[in-house]
């Protein structure tokens, strides 16, 4: 089984109790009263959130409970909402061009190759471009904005091609699946 499949399935869906609990944990431990706006995640020490997670239980790790509490509480964190005029892309297309992307390249590239050769190459320009969502968004847990498209494709990179267990700088190289030239 793939490691991301894998992932996937042991993935748990945050609920708005559970968001809630973690709130009510975080004042608890800190001492902070319930009518008092959330403290900041950066001023919450890691030997914290430890605690944090063991008073929960929910079989959540600390790192993760730290990471949705900060996409919550702090701004920069935030994922925006789509605009309401922006649909959603068109079924494969983003596979598709990322797949033709990835030819380009030889087989073999990282995300931000990809990406890039998505966004400079003329033929995929040509061919993709009208269809893509430029809308400014961001990567769940980042602080970095990036259009649509390219949030897509970097987090949707263990379904479009294989793994190659190569590493090119700190990114994973990937390459196109065997069914595909």
């Amino acid at each position: 089984m793939a490691a991301a499949a894998k992932h996937r399935r042991n993935w748990k869906k945050w609920s708005e109790g559970t968001w809630h609990a973690v709130v009510a944990a975080v004042r608890l431990h800190l001492g902070v009263p319930a009518d008092a706006p959330p403290p900041q995640a950066s001023g919450i020490r890691m030997v914290d959130w430890h605690a944090i997670a063991e008073r929960l239980g929910n079989g959540r790790s600390a790192y993760s409970i730290k990471s949705y509490y900060r996409m919550r509480v702090d701004p920069a964190y935030v994922v925006p909402e789509r605009p309401a005029e922006v649909k959603k892309h068109k079924r494969g297309v983003l596979k598709k061009m990322a797949h033709v992307a990835m030819r380009q390249l030889g087989g073999q590239a990282t995300c931000p190759e990809v990406i890039e050769c998505c966004r400079s190459d003329p033929a995929v320009r040509q061919q993709f471009w009208e269809h893509l969502n430029h809308h400014v968004t961001k990567v769940r847990g980042t602080r970095k904005e990036i259009e649509s498209w390219e949030a897509t494709i970097s987090t949707n990179a263990a379904k479009y091609f294989r793994a190659t267990g190569l590493k090119k700088w700190r990114h994973a190289v990937w390459g196109n699946p065997p069914s595909l030239p």
